[in-house]
């Protein structure tokens, strides 16, 4: 499932991305999520992926070849009252969402 990480905002698990281009459901609802850690792994193109709530967008991440991206979001958490699942668009990425249980 993941791992338990207690900062100011309780705790927050965090959920490993899968390989693959999925989509791959993370999380089942309801959660608040938090944020994400992603990079792009070849280093020769860029890479993009979605984040959905029950067939909803929540974000859009793009990174840079060989780049990655952080966002956590702190007190500022996005409902995502339905499974959360994370789509690969273009490009291969490894990471990590942060999410609360609710």
């Amino acid at each position: 499932m993941g791992i338990d990480v207690d900062i100011s905002i309780g705790p927050v698990d965090v959920i490993v991305i899968p390989p693959g281009s999925g989509p791959s459901k993370l999380a089942s609802g309801p959660v608040m999520l938090a944020g994400w850690s992603i990079l792009e792994t070849t280093g020769a193109a860029g890479a993009t992926a979605k984040i959905t709530s029950g067939g909803n967008l929540v974000a859009v991440i793009g990174v840079g070849a060989g780049l990655s991206d952080t966002h956590f979001s702190g007190d500022g958490k996005i409902a995502c009252p339905q499974d959360v699942t994370v789509t690969v668009i273009t490009g291969t990425i490894e990471g990590v969402i942060y999410a609360v249980p609710v």
